[in-house]
């Protein structure tokens, strides 16, 4: 006989993972695959469609992608039960009006005998059947529990359970806690589905955001119409092009700087001619409208919004053809042939800026007099563009950059953006200066690379504060890329702090911090600290590796700088992130794990991104990309250079989540520390040889082996802390032989109490033979007075230790606000998990 057995867990239909959603005869498939004995896999499928009514197809392609990711596997054996007995049914009557909520991302274990939950220690809670789970899955969004027993009987079809056991299976989940009542005024606690109900709340700042630019839109008509009735000219309008739904609560600061200078250009001798059109977000169906009637429309281009807003240039054209499209931004390729290409592809783009574009953009609009699309020839004496003319391509020479950059308007203290902040907008760009002394070829700062720093006036950047200040903005981020290479840089600190005493605004100030120096780094964290409005400290280290470095141009940017930041963070005892790139040319798979190891070293914790090549980086210029075999398209991901193949890429992927949940997050950094202690083996080497073992052999390491594929996109625990723990205690036993006594169980009960989930009761105290906590301290200790790269060869073993008591807390609520999302995720990528205690890291 021929069985099908999967292996793995289920998540039924989270909105941030479609790719994973499964409705009721898929979840009866699951479910019938995984129970012993069994037909074929062709009869199971047949028998399902029966008895669902889902068609044959339907269920071929969701076991076709059940046999891509490796779920699926032919396997023969005896039946075995399944390990374990669910508790009796305990039910808990639910107010039938009360809005309830799954607390996070639960994730079930497919067993022979249905769908398993477990606690955080590891014993099975309850038990589902397909119908029970499909049913639980409709308070993953707050609802009521009629109104999930109604979609539940409406989408499982014939299969639903009858009015009682559906009232029944709610009170077992609200008995058992996978039930929460739903805050809509606090929806921190929904977990996974926070997002989406934070989204929900921002649906009133977003209309009130809306609706002030739409009565601005009112006023602009009424002026134009003015304008034409005392003057009989109809001026051109100028339509700043942002999406609504993805960036009303961010002002744009790149087009306020180009319409702020044209505005204020010569005195304002455009405004004669032209009119600035006041709604500097807009939805498809606005633009369309907007575009209707000819103007010139501007699209400041960066990675995250560069294919959006081609689809809306396109969208411009089409609604007219007489309008005059005009692309900048980091986004818009510089490099002659790159830039000819690029107009080529997209024929709705008339006008291609390069570098800084406050200037040329003026010029555009001088030189085009009130034009049209008719009138692009006027613009070959415009320096720093090129523009489409009779079929070709024309460039002209380059422009200087601007030496004085107070001659741009702020944007903020001219009001044009105080619509969207009266609005409810939460987070605010700023500049205090523009340019990066240093050429790394994967970067083009705002297409100022190795180039001066100029910098704004203060009295401006701290009048921009103040504005920030009196209109409520959340989070104030700079977009320096070196705050703190400048002694004013501690005035600009302190104003903010000054701000958050008396106004209660900004709540948070985060920027990039100064590569070469500390000198003025010490007082602006102590300042920024102490008004609490400091986000993580980030470091952009990239690479630690010399070659690497040298290959980048990075080489100038000194290691030791990065080690005297840090300990300043420590001395503060406020988190610090580092940033590595994956994949930069000159690096390799070695030199990848090594850069991790060094952070391991470090303790600190540490984000990976992969390295996109971006189009106006020194990367992208032609004889670099020749001289290490770069091959990919722009904004795409690197993945094969001369130093390394596209297999080794996929380890440096492979290795790349696992080693963020182990260590970033902290599910096995105290273990990993006892590994390097006993055994001499790197905290790197340990994650990567569970993770090989773990998929090598998956029926021996089930929970380790998702754990490791697919935690980084969901962030809960898989299954249950305790069974994992479990599997890796035994991977250290018999694999790596370590001893199992009571220093292990040490280790693994404080390994264990710092991992969060939902059904944790805290604070605890926790009893254990040996003080892992004073060793913990002496291992830091150690790497604080150099001994970061041999400090297991330097402390007592913790068998040495006596027995000890430690508490763990949850200060940051960390078990119903820290789960859920994926390892990306910004709100994510800013913390770990790890519970407060005497050894956790600082949050």
């Amino acid at each position: 006989m021929v069985a099908a057995l999967l292996r793995g867990v289920l998540v039924p239909r989270y909105g941030d993972h479609p790719e994973l959603a499964v409705a009721m005869p898929e979840l009866l498939l699951l479910d019938r695959l995984n129970r012993w004995p069994h037909d074929s896999l062709a009869a199971v499928v047949a028998g399902v469609a029966t008895d669902s009514g889902a068609s044959v197809e339907q269920l071929d392609a969701f076991v076709a992608e059940l046999v891509k990711r490796s779920l699926l596997t032919e396997y023969e054996r005896s039946h075995t039960p399944s390990e374990g007995e669910a508790p009796p049914r305990q039910r808990r009557a639910v107010d039938p009006d009360g809005v309830w909520v799954l607390p996070t991302a639960i994730i079930f274990r497919l067993g022979e005998n249905g769908f398993e939950h477990f606690d955080h220690d590891g014993a099975l809670t309850m038990r589902f059947g397909p119908a029970e789970l499909h049913l639980a899955s409709q308070f993953r969004l707050p609802s009521t529990a009629p109104g999930a027993i109604e979609a539940h009987a409406g989408t499982a079809g014939p299969l639903s359970l009858d009015p009682d056991q559906a009232t029944e299976l709610v009170e077992r989940l609200h008995a058992a806690g996978l039930l929460q009542p739903f805050d809509p005024d606090n929806p921190q606690h929904v977990g996974h589905n926070k997002s989406v109900e934070e989204l929900r709340l921002a649906l009133g700042r977003k209309h009130r955001v809306v609706q002030g630019l739409e009565r601005d839109v009112e006023r602009f008509r009424a002026d134009q119409a003015h304008h034409l009735a005392t003057t009989g000219v109809r001026r051109t309008q100028v339509v700043p092009v942002s999406s609504v739904d993805n960036y009303w609560n961010t002002p744009p600061l790149a087009l306020g700087f180009l319409v702020a200078y044209a505005m204020q250009h010569k005195g304002g001798v455009l405004n004669e001619r032209y009119a600035f059109h006041p709604r500097w977000v807009s939805n498809r169906a606005q633009l369309e409208e907007v575009a209707a009637e000819p103007g010139v429309y501007l699209f400041s281009n960066y990675i995250w919004n560069n294919q959006e807003n081609l689809e809306l240039s396109a969208l411009v054209k089409a609604a007219n053809p007489h309008n005059v499209t005009v692309h900048g931004g980091p986004d818009t390729p510089k490099y002659e042939g790159d830039c000819e290409e690029h107009l080529r592809r997209y024929p709705h783009i008339d006008i291609a800026v390069r570098n800084e574009g406050e200037a040329t953009f003026a010029e555009i609009l001088e030189a085009l007099d009130g034009g049209s699309v008719d009138a692009l020839s006027a613009l070959q004496d415009v320096a720093g563009l090129s523009y489409r003319f009779e079929g070709n391509v024309v460039r002209t020479p380059d422009r200087d950059r601007i030496t004085d950059l107070d001659a741009i308007p702020s944007p903020y203290l001219t009001g044009l953006f105080d619509t969207i902040a009266d609005g409810g907008a939460t987070g605010v760009i700023l500049e205090t200066n523009r340019g990066c002394p240093y050429g790394c070829t994967f970067c083009d700062w705002g297409s100022a690379t190795a180039s001066r720093i100029r910098k704004f006036d203060l009295d401006r950047v701290l009048a921009e504060l103040e504005w920030c200040a009196k209109h409520e903005i959340s989070y104030v981020g700079l977009a320096d890329a070196n705050f703190g290479i400048f002694e004013r840089d501690v005035a600009i600190a302190e104003k903010a702090a000054e701000l958050k005493a008396t106004h209660g605004y900004p709540k948070l100030f985060g920027t990039n911090y100064a590569k070469n120096t500390v000198k003025h780094l010490r007082r602006i964290i102590e300042v920024l600290a102490e008004a609490d409005i400091l986000t993580e400290g980030v470091v952009s280290l990239q690479s630690m590796d010399t070659d690497t470095l040298l290959t980048i141009k990075r080489s100038n940017i000194k290691l030791e700088k990065y080690d005297d930041l840090s300990a300043e963070f420590r001395t503060a005892k406020l988190p610090l992130s580092v940033d590595l790139m994956l994949g930069l040319p000159g690096s390799t798979a070695t030199s990848f794990r090594n850069d991790l190891q060094e952070c391991a070293d470090r303790e600190v914790r540490t984000r990976v991104y992969p390295t996109v090549l971006l189009p106006n980086s020194p990367m992208n210029e032609p004889s670099y990309r020749e001289e290490y075999n770069i091959t990919g398209r722009v904004d795409e991901v690197i993945k094969e250079t001369s130093t390394y193949t596209r297999a080794e890429w996929e380890q440096m992927v492979a290795l790349r989540g696992p080693y963020l949940i182990c260590h970033r997050y902290g599910v096995l950094r105290y273990v990993s520390a006892f590994v390097r202690s006993e055994l001499g083996i790197r905290e790197v080497e340990f994650y990567e040889g569970l993770l090989n073992a773990a998929l090598a052999d998956r029926e021996r390491w089930p929970t380790v082996a998702f754990a490791f594929q697919a935690t980084p996109e969901l962030m809960a625990p898989p299954c249950s802390w305790g069974l994992f723990l479990s599997e890796v205690r035994d991977y250290l036993v018999d694999v790596l032989g370590l001893p199992d006594d009571d220093a292990l169980d040490s280790v693994m009960t404080v390994q264990h109490t710092h991992l969060p989930s939902v059904d944790r009761e805290l604070p605890q105290t926790v009893r254990i033979p040996h003080d892992f906590i004073t060793w913990y301290q002496g291992v830091l200790s150690a790497k604080e007075g150099g001994r970061r790269h041999d400090w297991e060869s330097t402390i007592p073993s913790l068998r040495t230790y006596g027995p000890t008591e430690f508490r763990v807390d949850d200060p940051f609520d960390v078990c119903n606000t820290g789960l859920g999302g994926s390892v990306d995720s910004l709100s994510q990528s800013m913390a770990g998990w790890e519970l407060g205690s005497p050894i956790s890291r600082a949050r």
